[in-house]
């Protein structure tokens, strides 16, 4: 498979751990004509990874950071394809493969795939609980931008292959803004397609 419009043509056999490749497989079926078929019960990503590898399976659903981390040579020497990207905008990295929201067909289904999507943007977010004062938010915000900006954590995070792709917690807080804020219709869809 080289596009997700090859995915209308045959079943294609994907690997689920969790509830979100369900969600995915059948927003893709619904707005593509993909034929996806969901083999359950493995108990996590290096079990999914290792049954792609032996042909037990011919899909999986990953996060890019994950794939550099363990198994980079996938992308260096071009042995898998990845047909669609599970966030709202396209990933500079993989410029040339689309985000799910841009096979909605309507206004509605946009909001429904963005709201699922959205998960994989916000990726491992930092809390506080509510009432911070605006003193302590600021001070811990700085503390964050400083280890972000640490050459030592940069260079031990390079050299474990991971991603470091801060974001600011406005722009965090704008993203859970936009799904708090999906219409009725489409939450109804949402707690549907997590049925």
């Amino acid at each position: 498979m080289k596009s997700i419009e090859d995915l209308a043509k045959r079943e294609l056999i994907v690997a689920a751990a969790g509830p979100l490749v369900s969600v995915y497989t059948r927003l893709l079926n619904v707005s593509t004509g993909a034929q996806f078929k969901i083999v359950r019960g493995y108990k996590g990503t290096q079990q999914i990874h290792i049954a792609l590898e032996r042909g037990e399976v011919e899909a999986a659903y990953s996060s890019l950071s994950t794939i550099r981390a363990g198994w980079s040579r996938w992308l260096e020497n071009k042995e898998i394809n990845i047909l669609v990207q599970t966030v709202p905008e396209r990933h500079p990295d993989l410029a040339q493969v689309p985000a799910i929201a841009e096979f909605a067909k309507t206004d509605g289904d946009r909001q429904v795939m963005n709201f699922f999507a959205s998960a994989g943007t916000i990726g491992r977010a930092i809390v506080a609980p509510p009432g911070l004062s605006p003193e302590r938010l600021a001070t811990l915000r700085a503390s964050f931008w400083a280890t972000m900006k640490d050459q030592q954590f940069l260079a031990d995070a390079r050299q474990m292959k991971l991603d470091v792709e801060p974001m600011s917690g406005e722009e965090l807080r704008r993203i859970a803004g936009t799904i708090i804020a999906i219409g009725p219709a489409e939450r109804e869809h949402v707690i549907e397609m997590m049925k």
